[in-house]
């Protein structure tokens, strides 16, 4: 009896064993294959918060505080960023649906701005944004994720290609690299070493 008792005993805990094994094994298999993310969201807000940190291991207690005298300084030196010495109007278009992902300003002119959008290629305007001239219609992918002007050399511009996580579209939405102009937007160019959707 004693012998039934253990052998009963023994087959009841690796029945519970196999079943623990193969629902942790049968749930990373279902999570893998149904709910797989190739963006990161966790991963990238802390690459940003990380990125406030340096060169400290926290954020300091007082940095909002310093923010906020660093902006009122600049501020007061430059040019007024308060509301009421701004006012936006729409300039279009009103006809279709679009959206701006990213912007960038000429360190060495800020009447000059770019715009990328999400589906529209780079945009550029020499006189603060009143005027808009569209740079890349003949790239293959006109969807702007990123830009950037070189800080010494306003003729260098990068723009990246793609988005992120777009959720009507139940995925990324895939760009084709990284483009660079050296002529101010003019011409364009596809940096090799980039060519590839999931850059």
């Amino acid at each position: 009896m004693k012998n039934i008792r253990s052998l009963l005993l023994f087959l009841a805990m690796g029945a519970i064993t196999c079943i623990f094994i193969n629902g942790n094994f049968l749930h990373r298999m279902l999570r893998t294959e149904h709910h797989e993310r190739f963006d990161k969201p966790g991963e990238a807000d802390r690459f940003f918060y990380e990125q406030r940190l340096y060169p400290h291991a926290i954020v300091p207690s007082h940095w909002y505080e310093n923010a906020v005298a660093h902006i009122n300084t600049m501020e007061a030196v430059s040019f007024s960023k308060r509301a009421e010495m701004w006012s936006w109007v729409s300039l279009g278009p009103t006809n279709i649906a679009g959206r701006v992902r990213a912007m960038a300003m000429d360190p060495n002119d800020p009447d000059v701005l770019y715009a990328g959008s999400a589906g529209g290629g780079v945009w550029k305007s020499t006189n603060g944004g009143i005027v808009w001239q569209p740079l890349s219609d003949f790239v293959p992918n006109l969807r702007i994720g990123s830009i950037a002007v070189h800080p010494t050399n306003s003729n260098i511009i990068i723009a990246g290609n793609g988005e992120g996580f777009v959720v009507w579209q139940d995925g990324m939405a895939y760009g084709r690299g990284i483009y660079r102009s050296k002529d101010a937007g003019s011409t364009w160019e596809l940096l090799p070493a980039t060519e590839n959707q999931y850059f």
